[in-house]
């Protein structure tokens, strides 16, 4: 990839599967090629916690990184808990936030459960892009095979936004490649089949599923609606 920053950005790395997942050091690793790479993860699986938060003082405790380019720590909370301590502990900054990879998808209505996504919604709290990572369970070859091509074409064309979380969907395949990259909405319905445009229709067909999320509530077009019934007493 070409060098498309005037200095080295800083990342972080964190997960819900725990800091000895296969997942995270996977995705670590790979992130190197864009920026300095610290990894802050929970120090046990911490799956399906959704954005929820200890609202005590983590303990951080140090993790003998295989890697000598990232330094790790884990902490004894929940996704989110590992940003927060990442910032509030550490005293550390960064550019980008990358959670995952997550064993198991991330699709549809799941996306309200997970630890992955809850990570990097706090990420965007404080401000900073993120992105969640989520394969296909006994699919990791899809992922192995096509993790730096997304994070490539996730640089490249410059789908950061401080407001947003990229959450990334592998494919299953028999072949171990997926078959490209499709944008996505977030299904809300699980049932086949799959609504065309979807995270899941894309996931199903073979396609790395890239859909923008947030965590602004609100239902902007009620809101506009709703608003002729404002009234002062």
């Amino acid at each position: 990839m070409r060098n498309l920053f005037k200095k080295k950005p800083k990342i972080l790395i964190t997960n819900d599967d725990g800091i000895d997942a296969a997942g995270i050091w996977l995705l670590a690793e790979a992130a190197t090629a864009y920026g300095d790479v610290t990894i802050v993860a929970p120090s046990e699986e911490q799956s399906a916690m959704s954005h929820g938060i200890s609202r005590v003082r983590m303990q951080v405790l140090e993790y003998k990184s295989p890697y000598k380019k990232i330094k790790a720590y884990h902490v004894p909370g929940k996704p989110a808990d590992c940003v927060i301590t990442a910032h509030e502990e550490l005293g550390l900054t960064f550019d980008y936030v990358l959670s995952g990879v997550n064993h198991g998808t991330n699709l549809g209505v799941d996306i309200n459960y997970s630890g992955t996504v809850g990570a990097a919604s706090e990420a965007i709290i404080y401000g900073i892009p993120a992105a969640a990572f989520s394969s296909t369970m006994g699919n990791d070859e899809v992922t192995k095979n096509e993790l730096k091509k997304v994070l490539d074409f996730i640089f490249e064309k410059q789908l950061w936004q401080k407001e947003t979380i990229i959450n990334v969907n592998f494919p299953k395949s028999k072949t171990g490649r997926a078959k490209g990259i499709q944008m996505t909405r977030q299904a809300m319905i699980m049932e086949r089949p799959f609504t065309e445009g979807s995270d899941l229709k894309a996931w199903d067909a073979g396609f790395v599923s890239i859909t923008p999320i947030g965590i602004d509530r609100t239902r902007h077009d009620l809101l506009k609606e709703w608003e002729r019934y404002n009234y002062e007493w």
